[in-house]
C-alpha cells in the first residue's frame, strides 16, 4: 500500500468522546489535485492506540462543506461496528495496529441534518469540498475512553499492481 502525505488525514489522533473527525482534511478543490480519479478509493484507519469504552466503535468515510468536518456533513462509506476488543493497538514497535478498511462510495449512504446530526435521506447532494474521517462509540451511549488511530486515502488494492521478481538477487 502506497500512502500519500497529502492523502494522510490523521496521525496518531486521540480519540474521547462519543465521536471525533480527522484532525486534517483533503480539500477537493486544491488546484491539479485528482485523487483516485477513474479507480476506487478506501480509507485505511489503524489504530495506534487500544481503544476502551464503548462496547464498539465505528469508522466512517465523510465529506463536509468546512475544513473542520463539522457542517454539510455526507457519510460515503463506513465500516460498520467493530467490538472493541478487536480494535486494539499493536503488541510492538514492529507490528501494526487493527487496521480497518472502509470503502468509499461514489453516492453519499446519508446527509446530516446541520440541526440536530440525523441523517436524512431527502437532501441526497453531491461530495463535498472537505474529505475526512470520523470514528463514532456504538449507540449504548458509553464515551471512548481512550483510543488513537491513522487514516490515509489510498487506492483499492485491486487497482494496483503487486509485482512480483525472482528472489537470489546478488548485488
Amino acid at each position: 500500500m502506497l500512502t500519500d502525505f497529502y492523502l494522510r488525514v490523521a496521525v496518531a489522533q486521540d480519540v474521547t468522546g462519543t465521536s471525533a473527525v480527522s484532525d486534517d482534511s483533503v480539500d477537493l478543490m486544491t488546484a491539479g489535485r485528482e485523487i483516485g480519479t477513474g479507480y476506487n478509493l478506501e480509507a485505511v484507519v489503524t489504530v495506534t492506540t487500544t481503544f476502551a469504552g464503548p462496547t464498539a466503535v465505528a469508522f466512517e468515510v465523510i465529506s463536509a462543506s468546512d475544513e473542520a468536518l463539522t457542517t454539510g456533513i455526507a457519510l460515503y462509506g463506513s465500516s460498520g461496528f467493530c467490538p472493541i476488543a478487536n480494535v486494539v493497538a499493536p503488541a510492538n514497535a514492529s507490528a501494526l495496529g487493527t487496521r480497518v478498511v472502509v470503502r468509499l462510495n461514489e453516492q453519499p449512504i446519508a446527509v446530516y441534518d446541520q440541526v440536530d446530526g440525523d441523517a436524512s435521506a431527502t437532501s441526497m447532494q453531491s461530495v463535498q469540498r472537505y474529505l475526512g474521517v470520523r470514528v463514532i462509540s456504538a449507540g449504548d451511549g458509553a464515551a471512548i475512553t481512550a483510543g488513537a488511530f491513522t487514516a490515509d486515502f489510498v487506492l483499492c488494492p485491486s487497482h494496483t499492481t503487486n509485482k512480483h521478481y525472482a528472489s537470489g538477487f546478488t548485488f
